[in-house]
C-alpha cells in the first residue's frame, strides 16, 4: 500500500491549535501516523511558525511548540 502524501494548510494547523478537540486536530494527527506522510518545506514551516506566533491568536508557547 502506498503512503498517503499530505501537505497541511496553515489554516488547518492554526485551527488545530485553537480547538484541540476539533476535526482539524484529528486531521493533523492522522497526517503524522502511518501510512500517511506529512510533507513540509522550510517555507511552509516558517509560515506555520509566523502565524502561530501572532499575538491576536493567543496561542500559548507550549501548544505552538507541540504543533511544530
Amino acid at each position: 500500500m502506498l503512503p498517503l502524501r499530505l501537505v497541511i494548510d496553515t489554516n488547518v494547523v492554526i485551527s488545530a491549535a485553537i480547538r484541540p478537540a476539533g476535526l482539524q486536530r484529528t486531521v493533523l494527527t492522522l497526517a503524522l501516523t502511518k501510512p500517511a506522510r506529512l510533507y513540509v518545506s522550510r517555507a511552509i514551516l516558517e509560515e506555520y511558525r509566523d502565524v502561530l506566533a501572532r499575538p491576536e491568536l493567543r496561542i500559548r508557547k507550549r501548544p505552538r511548540q507541540q504543533l511544530l
